[in-house]
């Protein structure tokens, strides 16, 4: 399977487990992916191809969680230090966290629900 195939499907699934808490009396849904769902936190040095092979990251599952109101919270990791430009970042009220830990980078995130 291709990485483009194995992306589909796993958005497929997210989509499926998205919109089952969102009809769901649940108020607040946190989403953990293992991949970067934004641009915004990758630096991109070459070309636009950095994204993707910098540890397969895709806008297209930070496209996904934006579309639902009750995600208020992303955590990721998987991003050499290298190529991060940020920590955190809030898009449309919804918070996306790098909790990667490499390189003795550690990160401690305590949630007030």
């Amino acid at each position: 399977m291709r990485a483009e195939e194995i992306l589909d499907k796993n958005l497929r699934n997210l989509e499926k487990q998205l919109n089952r808490a969102s009809n769901s009396t649940i108020k607040v849904i946190i989403v953990l992916l293992h991949f970067v769902p934004l641009r915004e936190f990758i630096l991109v040095k070459n070309n636009e191809d950095d994204f993707w092979n910098a540890y397969l990251g895709s806008d297209k599952l930070g496209e996904l969680v934006l579309r639902y109101n009750k995600v208020k919270y992303v955590y990721f990791g998987h991003v050499d230090p290298r190529y991060l430009t940020r920590r955190e970042i809030v898009v449309k009220g919804i918070r996306f966290i790098n909790v990667d830990v490499s390189n003795g980078i550690g990160n401690i995130y305590i949630l007030d629900i």
